[in-house]
């Protein structure tokens, strides 16, 4: 008992200090937007955009899926010698893919910025970005050998670091030197390249000089499908702009993106920290013959906690919009989008959990497929519920689109990974969340909606929801630490 409490707290410490991070890095995301606002124009903006875009895109193809790959085969081994040897296939599968992104970029970029731009007069931005996204990528390998080696401090360490460095510079940059577009990107490639140096000593006893040459194969069938599963989830997730600039406005753009920016809270705030500590707990237990019960009970617990923060955003809904707003009224309309894209983000948050079987069995190209075939149902759905003739709801049916696309995702992925590895979930604890998850958000809509600010009728309805689930689910919780 005193191992598995032991476990048990230090999962939950390194729980904490990703949730840490993770804020911290929202934080910054947030601190940045004034800097940009008042240092750009709005077609400045749009083509720094373009260029984060690129350079994420292209980093999801030539990162290679080395890093997914790293966290499947790691814990297959048990002896020391042998994971280092694997790290540095890992590693070496990496910087190859960094270099290939290099040299693309040395190569067409010039091409790229006549494609985008129409002037070539942004080849150098175009080389640079994606020398730092390339950077960025090594850097994330590092970072997921550090969360299986359960060095969480060290992870948030590091990234508070790259972080200050970036937002420093480029305050830096903007303010006193004419460098325009260039100085986030210079402010990348000087962050990123720092966080490398103090990585690689980090973990230099963690990597051979020798990589396995099996491994070679086993890593990159496991991790290019990784690269289809990368491209259609940005797909998926920027469809629905699209379609609101075309049969909206751009105004509509702005108040559905602002809003979508809030209900990303759910990603910075919950899913990403809790992925951070569940990859390498499922990889290390992934042959134990409990799994299929770890991965039933973790899933209805990270439905539980995810539908608490969700509703504690959608119940004060109006003060995180008067926060992020700046006290703006132009934005408020758009609050009724935020359930939909926290709910939405949440079920997407399910597929690590939930594709326990695909990945045991290592056929993460199942996934990509699913991604792939709900790319034309995402279209369809945002073609039938955008336009505000016959169906269409505006830019609610966009967010509405975005909730059904990614549960038929889940259900999917459910539905094929448990062909390979069956899980028994928990379904009337998923319908009970659910009940009230909908009621807690009809009630935040229709009667919440015109109190004043902090309510203590808000307030009062987040302590009931808190008491129903702790009666509920108390019992069940200490059935669990028992065992």
């Amino acid at each position: 008992m005193y191992k598995i409490s032991t476990k048990i707290k230090n999962y939950f410490f390194q729980g904490l200090v990703y949730g840490f991070g993770s804020g911290f890095d929202a934080l910054i995301g947030f601190l940045v937007l004034p800097l940009y606002a008042t240092s750009f124009s709005t077609e400045e903006y749009g083509i720094f955009s373009i260029l984060i875009l690129l350079s994420t895109l292209s980093s999801s193809f030539f990162y290679l899926g080395a890093s997914s790959a790293l966290s499947r085969s790691y814990f297959d081994y048990d002896k020391e010698k042998d994971r280092r040897k694997i790290v540095s296939t890992s590693l070496y599968i990496t910087v190859f893919g960094a270099i290939l992104q290099v040299l693309f970029g040395l190569l067409f970029a010039e091409n790229l910025s006549q494609i985008l731009f129409d002037n070539p007069n942004y080849t150098n931005h175009i080389f640079l970005i994606l020398i730092s996204s390339s950077l960025l990528f090594i850097n994330q390998l590092f970072y997921l050998l550090l969360r299986l080696l359960m060095r969480s401090v060290q992870v948030v360490s590091v990234s508070i670091f790259s972080s200050i460095v970036f937002l420093s510079l480029l305050f830096i940059f903007l303010k006193n030197y004419n460098l325009g577009i260039l100085s986030p990107i210079l402010a990348f490639n000087i962050s990123y390249g720092l966080s490398t140096i103090i990585l690689v000593f980090l973990c230099r006893k963690h990597f051979s000089l020798f990589p396995n040459v099996e491994e070679f194969k086993i890593q990159l069938l496991f991790g290019l499908p990784q690269i289809i599963i990368g491209f259609s989830y940005y797909l998926i997730d920027w469809i629905d702009r699209i379609f609101i600039n075309e049969y909206l406005s751009l105004s509509d753009v702005g108040i559905y993106s602002f809003a979508y920016k809030i209900g990303m809270l759910i990603q910075i705030g919950f899913v990403i920290p809790f992925s951070k500590i569940w990859n390498p707990i499922r990889s290390e237990n992934l042959n134990s013959e409990n799994i299929t019960t770890i991965s039933s009970k973790i899933l209805t617990y990270f439905y539980l906690f995810g539908s608490i923060f969700s509703l504690f955003i959608i119940i004060f809904i109006k003060e995180f919009f008067l926060l992020f707003s700046g006290g703006s009224d132009e934005f408020i309309v758009g609050q009724y989008v935020v359930p939909f894209v926290l709910f939405g983000h949440l079920f997407y948050g399910m597929i690590n959990i939930m594709d326990i079987g695909l990945f045991k069995a290592r056929k993460p190209m199942y996934t990509g497929i699913i991604l792939l075939v709900h790319i034309p149902i995402n279209v369809i759905l945002n073609l039938i519920l955008i336009p505000k003739t016959g169906f269409g709801f505006g830019y609610y049916g966009a967010a509405l689109s975005t909730l059904l696309t990614y549960l038929s995702l889940i259900l999917s992925v459910a539905y094929i990974s448990n062909k390979f590895l069956f899980v028994k979930y928990e379904k009337r604890n998923f319908l009970i969340i659910s009940f009230f998850s909908c009621l807690s958000v009809f009630l935040s809509i229709y009667y919440f909606d015109n109190l004043n600010l902090f309510s203590p009728y808000k307030f009062l309805l987040m302590l009931l929801l808190l008491g129903f689930y702790y009666y509920y689910f108390n019992q069940d919780l200490k059935k669990l630490l028992r065992k």
